[in-house]
């Protein structure tokens, strides 16, 4: 072989080297695109996936071992970059929880729109990861002289170098006792992980970050698993006060989706909720809110005394369901949602709380399923067995993408829709108008089975409630945002829809209950009052029970609103055509 051929092939193989690690390290330099200005991102984010890929190319002379290295991160870097250019973050345990809790399909949905676009880099990035190692195997390219110690020692200066200027030593897991007498919760001191704090630091850097991504991931599974056990000798000591010998039916319908600007009930000028119009006794709160735009996070806090601000997966507390129950009510859960098994997610423990659970949805979110009128069946089947005291919880799809799939024929009202539609999906603004009619037409069928549900308690003649409120908000192309989807960020992820429903058995038994209520469908409501609120509601009190957090109380009031980003949602500017949400600056002089 010639040596023109040898320089020829070896410069081919530095030049694989090269894209190779550049392939590692475009989740890093998507980071410049989004953060703007991107001097931060330049030094927290850029020089740290630099040094990252120096670390591994240079641990040995046989480039090829250092190219092996760097295949995996390669291969899934697509995936990294997209989520960060188009979410404004990096992948983090939250959504790897999301795909292992058998959503991948919700998941999926994330790159609906650009698949071909995402296959054809992802391809490239592969063709690149497989042949940079085995020419430079086959070649035997080696890095020699002590220009490959300078770059290791150097790369692992930047990484390392955060710590030297600050360091703690390691994060050692408190017991639940300390962490308490500390001021923590116990699901804080579930999550610590014990790594050193510099993890923490790359936990936004690619590649450098993933493993603590998913170390973090592992904890909170272990957290739940320690929920169990946790929770086995939990109480409220609850009870209801002056109990009535008329039947009670009390409904909780968690929604999954909503935008309450969306809902002719509130003032939209299209026939959303014809049905839900024409009820008398029907509250609808305009001012409602979700601290977090994912489900695996804000159902949790609907259930329980949980913060909106704890950012732990798991609250060592049982919800309501529990509560009613040791107020002597049978407690029933119903779901159109995913069934998951009882250690996988916080939400799955909760619904476990139960006298009685059924899953009724066998499909994922790729494909129709069942529609939400699914849960009439049950719900027809626990009024007849008329048990005196009664909770029962719908866990429903409501308006999840694809909007379309959410709806049966019959409610294809607002055309053209997404029905049929080969391209429907969270990243084509060209459909927006299919796109919103979809959405609208899952509310025509929203309606339709909120007005059944209110049909079933008004036929039985008993003391029934009904209190709606869904999970989280929703992006919808509106008017030039490029958005759609929700976990943006924006003023659209956090407003959500709530209603209550009360029959005329409760309106003659809690009248002053009502007059609190009725007087507070405008104030700045939360996900975080439903706990307290359905309590007081069905008048069950417990010992250190909040009532200044029941919308039924009579010394209720608002508190602070606060995000999953710790933004002041009553506070902040709105930023942008999609009302990114930002934190007011400070006033200066």
């Amino acid at each position: 072989m010639s040596d023109r051929v040898v320089k020829s092939a070896t410069l081919k193989g530095g030049v694989l080297l090269a894209l190779l690690a550049f392939s590692v390290v475009s989740p890093d330099l998507a980071w410049l695109a989004v953060h703007r200005p991107p001097e931060n991102a330049v030094q927290e984010i850029l020089l740290p996936g630099i040094a990252t890929v120096g670390v591994l190319l240079s641990l040995s002379s046989r480039l090829w071992i250092g190219a092996l290295l760097l295949v995996p991160w390669a291969i899934i870097a697509p995936l990294e970059a997209y989520y960060v250019l188009d979410f404004g973050k990096s992948v983090d345990s939250h959504l790897l929880g999301i795909i292992a809790d058998s959503n991948f399909s919700e998941a999926s949905n994330f790159i609906s729109g650009v698949v071909a676009l995402f296959v054809a880099i992802d391809l490239i990035f592969i063709l690149v990861a497989v042949a940079a190692p085995f020419l430079s195997f086959r070649l035997q390219l080696c890095w020699t002289g002590r220009s490959r110690y300078w770059v290791l020692l150097a790369s692992l200066f930047v990484l390392v170098l955060p710590e030297i200027m600050k360091f703690h030593g390691p994060v050692r897991a408190l017991p639940i006792e300390a962490a308490q007498a500390a001021g923590r919760s116990p699901g804080s001191a579930l999550a610590d992980d014990g790594f050193p704090e510099v993890f923490d630091y790359l936990e936004r850097v690619y590649p450098a970050g993933v493993p603590s991504r998913a170390y973090a991931y592992v904890q909170q599974r272990r957290a739940l698993r320690e929920a169990q056990k946790m929770l086995s000798g939990f109480g409220f000591q609850a009870f209801q006060e002056s109990p009535v010998d008329v039947r009670q039916v009390y409904l909780l319908v968690i929604g999954e989706t909503g935008r309450p600007d969306h809902l002719q009930l509130n003032g939209y000028d299209r026939e959303t909720t014809p049905r839900l119009v024409s009820q008398d006794r029907l509250l609808s709160f305009r001012n409602a809110f979700s601290p977090w735009a994912w489900t695996r996070m804000s159902v949790p806090i609907i259930l329980t005394r949980k913060p909106g601000e704890d950012n732990n997966q798991f609250f060592p507390e049982r919800s309501l369901v529990s509560a009613f129950r040791e107020a002597g009510f049978r407690t029933y859960w119903f779901s159109t949602q995913s069934p998951l098994g009882p250690h996988d997610s916080s939400i799955a423990l909760h619904a476990a709380e139960a006298d009685e659970t059924r899953y009724l949805n066998v499909a994922d979110y790729k494909t129709e399923g069942v529609f939400d009128g699914a849960l009439l069946s049950p719900v027809d089947q626990v009024l007849k067995r008329a048990e005196p005291k009664v909770l029962i919880v719908l866990h429903t799809l409501g308006g999840h993408f694809n909007y379309a799939d959410r709806y049966p024929n019959a409610f294809e009202k607002f055309l053209p829709s997404l029905k049929g539609l080969d391209n429907a999906g969270l990243h084509n603004r060209e459909i927006r108008r299919e796109f919103n009619n979809s959405y609208d037409n899952s509310l025509l069928y929203f309606d339709y089975f909120m007005s059944s549900l209110i049909s079933r308690l008004e036929k039985e003649s008993i003391v029934s409630s009904m209190f709606y409120i869904a999970d989280h908000g929703e992006n919808l192309y509106d008017g030039m945002c490029e958005k759609a989807g929700h976990g943006r960020g924006n003023d659209y992820d956090f407003r959500v829809p709530a209603l209550f429903w009360y029959s005329k058995g409760y309106e003659e038994l809690f009248p002053d209950k009502l007059k609190a209520i009725a007087s507070r469908v405008d104030s700045p409501i939360s996900t975080t009052n439903v706990f307290h609120s359905i309590l007081d509601g069905a008048n069950i009190h417990y010992p250190g029970e909040r009532l200044e957090s029941s919308v039924f109380g009579k010394n209720w009031k608002p508190s602070p609103r606060i995000t999953q980003n710790k933004i002041d949602f009553d506070l902040a500017d709105r930023e942008g055509d999609c009302k990114r949400l930002v934190a007011k600056s400070p006033k200066t002089d």
